[in-house]
């Protein structure tokens, strides 16, 4: 029996995978998904205000780029594939021959899913990895193992919640009677009735804490811009968030040392400015008071920028030896050699919350002494000035190479029901594979672990659910 079981579901799914690919609809995919690929490896930077193309950034960063662009993806080509997979012949009436013989309709129903899917999976593995190797080439960086192995894991996950999508609206197309409701309620179902779902906590949450000035952060990001150091130019960037939440309707305003206004780029809760010429700024951020429209100040500060420091900083493994790594790390500031400025450091583990000691040498590098793996708060300042504050992670004894700071602000933790309800959404998958891109594992509200386990569950229950409905359907 269980041969025959595992033949059905083979020559199922070999006929299916003939029809995907046999049709229009998946060469029309592969056209779109490709020129949505090349358009933001070469394009890309204007959409985010960025001065070098995307492909410059290197394969595992351009992969981020481009997932974070084609989230949309998944779920429209699980609608296009499997939105007739079994109300189309039931239709056709050629379900009714296939379960006229005797034959396990879970094998059915299992080789139609499994065709849906490795018919997304073939198109998605071809182009992502045709478009690595094809930023390799033109930006000259090749990845470690390390980094190739992260990328084919954001991938994976990213095909994990297709095939949650495909479960999904091969529910519909089992449920429902005709073409036309399948369609209309899934797409309904995906843009609309899920995302409420998936967000009810966060609204809740939202809309349930306290309004007030303390309640907004406004956080600050100064780093160099990459391939621009001979230009002393650097990229500032303001957020503004309510417990993690974006503020919209915060405004700013950024002077120079002469008084003058700065103008810089704003998209939602984002500011940000380019090339900013060396020298101090002063920055005041307002927002509408509770129940009225005047402006109240909710945050202000300085920083400064220039070739005498430079904002840039890495975490490299201290050797003593060619072979050998050990826990002693460098913290590199780019000051310079001939910097006339002097800083206050202060590195801070997140874990207990302990000063960790630091020996600086003349030309910026601080040797954080027995260093363990884990995140650490950096803060850099001068006379009462904070050039920087912000989370770096140490790999310890690990063979890591340098790494750079990658965090905005403070980790702001979410009661339990906002991650229960946002666990609802296999888009959640593009959060997941950003953090995995980076290899973090904390930033977003789920964590790799949290986001995986949400998605398994969710695949467990729509399989269940749409094979029991497809063994009780009738088709008369």
């Amino acid at each position: 029996m269980i041969p025959n079981r595992f033949k059905i579901i083979y020559e199922v799914t070999r006929k299916e995978l003939f029809e995907h690919f046999k049709t229009m609809r998946l060469l029309v995919i592969i056209i779109i998904f490709v020129t949505v690929f090349f358009i933001i490896m070469g394009l890309g930077h204007y959409l985010v205000g960025g001065s070098t193309p995307v492909y410059e950034r290197g394969p595992n960063e351009a992969l981020g780029v481009l997932l974070a662009f084609a989230f949309l993806f998944p779920p429209i080509i699980a609608i296009v594939l499997a939105y007739d997979v079994i109300v189309g012949e039931r239709t056709r009436r050629s379900l009714h021959l296939i379960l006229s013989k005797p034959v396990d309709r879970s094998s059915i129903y299992t080789g139609k899913f499994l065709g849906a899917f490795l018919s997304i999976s073939i198109v998605y593995l071809i182009v992502c990895t045709v478009g690595y190797i094809v930023v390799i080439i033109f930006s000259g960086k090749v990845p470690n193992l390390n980094e190739v192995g992260r990328a084919y894991g954001a991938i994976g996950v990213i095909l994990f919640s297709a095939a949650c999508w495909i479960l999904f609206v091969m529910l519909f197309s089992t449920s429902f009677k005709t073409v036309t409701s399948t369609i209309v309620f899934s797409v309904m179902f995906w843009l609309f009735i899920l995302n409420l779902l998936s967000q009810s906590g966060y609204l809740y949450f939202m809309f349930t804490q306290e309004s007030g000035d303390e309640t907004i952060t406004v956080d600050l990001l100064v780093s160099q811009a990459e391939g621009q150091e001979a230009l002393g130019g650097t990229s500032v960037i303001f957020m503004a968030h309510n417990f993690g939440i974006p503020a919209l309707n915060v405004e700013y305003d950024v002077r120079s040392e002469n008084g003058s206004e700065m103008q810089g780029n704003k998209l939602f809760s984002l500011l940000t400015f380019y090339l900013l010429p060396q020298g101090n700024y002063t920055w005041t951020a307002e927002a509408p008071e509770e129940d009225t429209n005047n402006l109240e100040t909710i945050a202000k500060g300085s920083f400064y920028i220039g070739q005498e420091f430079v904002p840039y900083v890495s975490i490299m493994p201290f050797m003593e030896d060619d072979d050998d790594y050990y826990n002693d790390v460098v913290l590199l500031l780019g000051t310079g050699v001939d910097s006339n400025l002097t800083f206050d450091l202060q590195v801070t583990s997140l874990e207990d919350n302990k000063v960790v000691h630091q020996e600086s040498d003349y030309n910026g590098q601080y040797f954080l002494k027995n260093l363990e793996k884990g995140d650490y708060r950096l803060t850099i300042s001068n006379e009462n000035m904070t050039y920087m504050n912000t989370t770096v992670h140490s790999y310890g004894s690990e063979e890591s190479g340098s790494q750079m700071y990658y965090t905005l602000g403070e980790d702001v933790e979410f009661p339990g029901y906002v991650k229960v309800t946002y666990a609802i959404n296999p888009d959640n998958a593009a959060s997941i594979s950003f953090q995995i891109l980076s290899g973090s594992g904390s930033s977003g509200i789920l964590t790799i672990g949290e986001g995986l386990l949400a998605l398994c569950l969710i695949f467990l229950i729509l399989f269940c659910l749409g094979l029991l409905i497809f063994s009780r359907i009738e088709l008369l």
